[in-house]
């Protein structure tokens, strides 16, 4: 999560605390790498699949437009048809040492995940990959015959707050805050709750004073708040009437024409 936050949380209302669950009950039981696409043929494999197809052949592409790079040169290249499946232009699967592209090492990754019996893929990635998604999508439609499907979702990024603030981060220098430590700081039901306030392709600000603050302002707490007012009135309810059924259905049949 770029620009990820952290927050502190302390009991604020009478009801379950965020801080007692702090397993985010997700679990992911299969990474995959590079590297080890690389080294296992993989690549080579995929790649073999499409020229089965008739998909890959070797061709020189129209310069880009705009202003020339000053590397750029017409050269022969190893390139995937996905023209054919929407895309603006086929796509390269060597670079010029001769190594392999990240389209052409993604391609196996999901030709992996599609032998493994997964016809619908999601892929989560970064707003600044948006030029990247019809080459994918071709690929995976090449994969499959048209069986498959690739649903992607593009994220903003979180931007991080104190007081309105920005927190200031740098990967190069080794100052950010991981989602883990989001998660072990706020509890997993915050940060759901906080992503989930905005679209994924929407930039989302946490703000550290905002998550802890004990007023309307701050959906976490509002929404505590209603769940312990409700709480409260069932809990009323059933010392007056005890042993009455309170289920939905028998409420949703409740005479409600004394209420004005």
């Amino acid at each position: 999560m770029a620009g990820a936050a952290a927050a502190l949380r302390h009991r604020c209302y009478d009801g379950p605390h965020p801080r007692r669950s702090r397993s985010p009950r997700v679990r992911h039981d299969r990474f995959s790498s590079e590297r080890a696409l690389v080294e296992s043929a993989a690549i080579e494999a995929a790649l073999e699949e499409l020229a089965r197809r008739k998909l890959v052949y070797v061709g020189t592409l129209d310069p880009p437009k705009g202003k020339l790079p000053e590397d750029w040169e017409p050269r022969p290249q190893t390139l995937f048809r996905s023209t054919e499946f929407g895309d603006d232009v086929d796509r390269p699967l060597k670079k010029s040492d001769g190594s392999w592209t990240y389209f052409a090492a993604d391609i196996a990754y999901h030709w992996d995940k599609l032998r493994r019996g997964t016809p619908n893929l999601i892929d989560v990635l970064g707003a600044d990959h948006g030029g990247y998604v019809k080459r994918m999508q071709a690929a995976v439609t090449a994969l499959s015959g048209g069986e498959g499907a690739l649903d992607v979702k593009l994220c903003q990024l979180v931007n991080l707050l104190d007081k309105g603030e920005p927190v200031k981060m740098s990967k190069r220098s080794g100052t950010f805050v991981t989602l883990r430590e989001v998660v072990e700081e706020v509890g997993k039901d915050v940060v759901r709750f906080i992503m989930l306030t905005r679209k994924n392709d929407a930039t989302l600000d946490f703000d550290l004073a905002k998550v802890v603050e004990q007023s309307k302002d701050n959906p976490v707490f509002y929404v505590q708040y209603a769940h312990a007012r409700a709480a409260s009135v069932f809990r009323h309810a059933r010392q007056a009437w005890p042993g009455q059924p309170l289920d939905v259905e028998v409420l949703a049949q409740a005479d409600l024409k004394a209420l004005d």
